[in-house]
């Protein structure tokens, strides 16, 4: 570890190394979960467990911190969330509207979606600590909660042919959404013995868009879906940026096209990476 670099402030003389008393311990790479399910994925999933240890190991932040980042995340997951289905309201409109503003100019039922959408992140974030898996009763409950400007739009599957804006797939057939939805859950639980967690999340996500259960929101849904997931495996909530939009669009058309998943994969990996990034920094700049 010493000649590797991996432990800060380690002075060599010789064939001696060293180590300062105040030194932070190294991750100890062989305790790295699902280490043997990495699969072709071995050099982004790596690194994101990494990081995940290191940030274990560190003493938590401070209640006002904690509070002031789990803020900062309800705003952009809102706003990036609602911006990928349409809704025009900016990130500070957004703040103000979680904050119990009116933005006057604004659609009533846009600045509605962000409070459902904010309500709904609130809700897996409880559900997650139950560590049970992923339910039907989950996803409607999840609908329900986002949905709150579509009074009309039950929190059931959808009985009519799915109007799908991506052309590439082919929504399933609304006699077969029941049936495609259990089996999409049974091969989720599955899934959890021989895939690592960001790969069976990043199938699912995909696999969920191809099915559409939902009137409206899938999408959303989807992203709640996926967040819930990965809190429940121990991993951090991720929003997708509309800047990530193509990369987001282009791994769903890939999916469509061929049935892989690589492009999803690495996207859902590249995001959690990035929030781990932020959260070590955020540590450390105490």
């Amino acid at each position: 570890m010493c000649a590797n670099g991996e432990i800060e402030g380690v002075i060599q003389k010789g064939h001696e190394y060293r180590i300062p008393v105040d030194a932070k311990k190294p991750v100890d790479k062989r305790k790295l979960p699902h280490k043997g399910k990495y699969g072709r994925y071995a050099e982004c999933f790596r690194v994101v467990d990494i990081q995940r240890l290191e940030l274990e190991a560190m003493p938590p932040l401070s209640a006002k911190e904690a509070q002031r980042a789990h803020d900062d995340f309800t705003t952009d997951f809102v706003y990036q969330s609602n911006a990928l289905a349409g809704n025009s309201l900016t990130r500070d409109e957004t703040a103000l509207v979680l904050l119990g503003r009116t933005i006057d100019g604004k659609a009533q039922s846009e600045q509605r979606e962000a409070c459902g959408l904010r309500d709904a992140l609130s809700h897996i974030e409880e559900r997650a600590r139950k560590k049970t898996g992923l339910t039907q009763a989950d996803l409607r409950t999840l609908h329900a909660l986002a949905m709150t400007d579509q009074p009309d739009t039950p929190s059931f599957y959808r009985c009519i042919p799915d109007a799908c804006v991506r052309t590439e797939l082919s929504p399933t057939q609304p006699v077969l959404v029941a049936q495609r939805m259990t089996e999409l859950l049974a091969q989720n639980e599955k899934r959890e013995k021989t895939l690592h967690p960001l790969e069976r999340i990043a199938l699912l996500y995909l696999e969920f868009a191809e099915i559409r259960p939902f009137p409206d929101g899938n999408g959303r849904i989807g992203r709640l879906m996926i967040n819930l997931e990965l809190l429940r495996c121990g991993y951090p909530a991720i929003s997708i940026s509309p800047d990530d939009r193509r990369r987001h669009e282009d791994a769903f058309a890939a999916f469509a096209r061929n049935g892989k998943g690589d492009q999803m994969v690495r996207l859902v990996a590249a995001q959690v990476d990035q929030r781990l990034t932020q959260a070590l920094a955020a540590h450390k700049g105490k």
